[in-house]
């Protein structure tokens, strides 16, 4: 979470920076509130360890997803770091 607020408010611009932070507030609120809503209907007819692999399952996907993203730019990074003079 804090990498998100360190990129909200490093990377938008000082007259919306505001509006960032709240439209990322307003979000996160919402996928909270349609996960809940969702959890509760799907633990009526699936069993509630299925629903915690599935979002397991998402978490992993997600992060694998991030990392393969991100492979450029961490390549880069490493490249960088090993020529730098110490």
């Amino acid at each position: 979470m804090a990498s998100i607020s360190t990129l909200e408010q490093t990377q938008a611009a000082d007259s919306h920076r505001g509006r960032v932070i709240g439209a990322m507030g307003a979000v996160a609120g919402l996928g909270s509130l349609i996960g809940a809503v969702a959890a509760g209907f799907l633990g009526e007819v699936l069993p509630v360890v299925l629903l915690l692999v599935v979002q397991g399952s998402g978490y992993v996907v997600g992060g694998l997803t991030i990392v393969y993203m991100t492979r450029r730019y961490r390549a880069g990074m490493g490249s960088r770091s090993a020529s730098a003079p110490d």
